[in-house]
């Protein structure tokens, strides 16, 4: 049924659109139907992106964990960890839980590790939906 739907995506407003039909539809969606709505919306997210620092402004942390966590769970680590390091502000607990999830996922379980013990340095608190990563 929703498969159809990713298609007839043109820009934003579609893709909103769909998302409202798939929390209205019963059964509700997968997880993965849902992944692959943020695979849709993300080049959208990426292109602001790429327009908004073209014109001078800078990203804010929000902007910043949004597009880290959407590339994350579209398996895009190299990404996500190249934005990391332009971040010209502090990550946030949300920062370093999208980029242990994508570690983790990837199957960098040391680095995932590292990660951690670099959030504890920072003195960044945890969350305890930190655990399920």
């Amino acid at each position: 049924m929703l498969g159809s739907g990713f298609h007839e995506i043109k820009g934003l407003d579609d893709a909103i659109d769909l998302f409202k039909d798939m929390v209205r539809s019963r059964p509700l969606p997968s997880a993965i139907d849902f992944n692959k709505l943020t695979g849709v919306v993300l080049p959208f997210a990426l292109s602001t992106f790429g327009k908004m620092t073209k014109l001078g402004f800078h990203p804010s942390l929000v902007t910043f964990n949004t597009l880290l966590h959407g590339l994350c769970v579209e398996d895009r680590l190299s990404e996500a960890l190249h934005f990391f390091h332009q971040m010209e502000c502090r990550p946030d607990v949300i920062t370093f839980n999208s980029l242990m999830y994508g570690l983790w996922k990837d199957g960098h379980h040391s680095d995932a590790q590292n990660l951690f013990i670099e959030m504890q340095d920072k003195d960044i608190f945890l969350l305890l939906m930190m655990f399920s990563v």
